[in-house]
């Protein structure tokens, strides 16, 4: 329930400190990857770049392959306009040990 009803800025912000801190989320990640439209469709850019970066980093490549490789296709269709640093934040992501 909460995720249907969570605002997208807090979902962002929850995969992303998940991901900062180390923590193991695949049951969130997957719960996150599964509202894909109302992320799709409301995240700009930071909270898609900041969403990208955290799969990236936590390696859930497969929980959120859907909702990835959509938010991908907004960027590379031009729907959301990445600077110079979300292009480096989601292609050069560091792990955090």
């Amino acid at each position: 329930m909460f995720l249907r009803s969570a605002q997208v800025q807090h979902l962002a912000s929850i995969c992303w400190s998940f991901a900062t801190l180390g923590h193991e989320a695949e049951a969130l990640f997957k719960s996150v990857a599964g509202v894909p439209d109302r992320i799709v469709k409301d995240a700009n850019v930071q909270e898609v770049a900041n969403i990208l970066w955290a799969y990236a980093i936590k390696g859930y490549w497969d929980a959120g392959r859907g909702l990835y490789e959509t938010m991908w296709k907004r960027v590379c269709d031009g729907q959301l306009k990445f600077n110079r640093e979300h292009y480096k934040q989601v292609s050069e992501p560091r792990g955090l040990n």
